[in-house]
């Protein structure tokens, strides 16, 4: 009896991760390389810039070609949350469809990143496929949005044409490093992060030769490189929405 009048009301998510964490969660596709992605963020995170990670992959009913996240955090101290995060710095999208069928800006921090697939070349026809609501969502939490067309960097340096769709996931590799705050965190120059991007692929990729090291090099440098952000962002776009 009046067990209703006890309860307390839910305040909301808390933010449970350490003072300058940088959390990112990553919406792909399975056999896209997400994973790989992931891993090579956090040995980096680690390595090179001496922080603590704690990553992991959202498994369950996913298969090749279905939909799959992928969550990172990396902190100056030890990280004992293990979950789903709810508050992210860094949302990418290597898959191009996402917003058919999740909201990729879920929890994303005032000033955060969305890096996403395009292979668009205008920039405001990428801001008018995005729902009302992202676009919405977006401009009130002043979210600094960038595309990037993995894809052709994967098709223009692969060898290998199976390689295509895991060497997208070095593509964006690269351009986190260009968009998220992590390189300024970590005070990393762009020759320190290079040098150990390099030393990473050498060890993973060496024994298959030195081709195959200087492609997925090339590919996360196109990454960095060819990365562009939408800077004009009106609510009221041509929007492609049905």
């Amino acid at each position: 009896p009046r067990l209703k009048e006890l309860a307390l009301p839910r305040s909301g998510d808390v933010n449970l991760l350490p003072d300058g964490s940088l959390s990112v969660r990553i919406h792909s596709v399975g056999g896209w390389g997400a994973i790989t992605m992931g891993k090579n963020l956090a040995l980096i995170a680690s390595e090179l810039a001496g922080l603590h990670v704690k990553a992991n992959p959202k498994y369950g009913s996913e298969k090749k070609g279905q939909p799959t996240t992928y969550y990172l955090s990396a902190a100056p101290e030890p990280i004992r949350l293990n979950c789903e995060y709810h508050f992210v710095d860094v949302a990418m999208s290597p898959d191009p469809n996402v917003f058919s069928h999740s909201n990729p800006l879920d929890g994303l921090k005032q000033g955060g990143v969305f890096i996403i697939q395009s292979d668009a070349e205008d920039t405001a026809a990428v801001w008018a496929s995005f729902p009302r609501s992202a676009r919405q969502q977006i401009i009130d939490n002043d979210i600094h949005v960038y595309i990037l067309d993995g894809f052709r960097i994967a098709r223009d340096e692969a060898s290998n044409p199976d390689l295509q769709f895991r060497m997208q996931g070095n593509a964006f590799q690269g351009a986190f490093f260009a968009a998220s705050p992590l390189m300024q965190q970590a005070n990393l120059d762009e020759a320190g992060l290079f040098e150990a991007i390099d030393k990473q692929l050498r060890h993973k990729f060496g024994n298959k030769g030195e081709r195959i090291v200087q492609d997925n090099l090339r590919v996360v440098r196109r990454g960095f490189d060819e990365i562009r952000e939408i800077t004009d962002k009106p609510l009221h776009a041509a929007s492609q929405e049905p």
